[in-house]
């Protein structure tokens, strides 16, 4: 009878814990991004951008002659939950938080068009620098997204 008496136990025990959300579990935050979209090519010397602070790094890892600022986002991404956004040319940006340790931030970057993969990587963004990350040709150029922590 023991037996029986405390197998009902187990079970309540364990409705009751998948029920009740876990108080001791570490919620974490939102994370806000920046996400500036430029294009990037060899046509003319433009550079229209509303952060002209990227120039120096756009130059130094890039060796375009002119930045076109195409689109800019600010996004929430919330744990386990991914943000898609339109980015250009047909191409959809997948953004994903995986985590933060010690200030720095995991975010998974996924760029698709027609149900095909251009890019799968993961950054750290840390707040002090924007990550740019050169992605695929489309009508005009080349994309190239800067990303950075607000």
């Amino acid at each position: 009878m023991k037996r029986k008496k405390y197998g009902w136990v187990l079970v309540i025990a364990c409705i009751f814990a998948m029920l009740v959300p876990n108080v001791f579990a570490q919620t974490e935050q939102p994370l806000m991004l920046k996400v500036t979209v430029i294009v990037a090519s060899n046509q003319g010397s433009e550079f229209t951008m509303d952060n002209d602070n990227y120039r120096d790094e756009l130059v130094k890892l890039f060796s375009y002659k002119s930045y076109k600022q195409v689109k800019d986002y600010l996004v929430e991404l919330l744990p386990a939950e991914n943000e898609l956004l339109n980015i250009e040319g047909g191409y959809m940006l997948a953004l994903n938080s995986e985590g933060e340790k010690d200030g720095k931030f995991l975010v998974r970057m996924v760029i698709q068009k027609d149900g095909r993969q251009f890019l799968n990587t993961e950054i750290t963004v840390t707040g002090e620098v924007p990550v740019f990350m050169g992605g695929p040709s489309v009508q005009n150029g080349v994309l190239i997204l800067a990303v950075e922590k607000r």
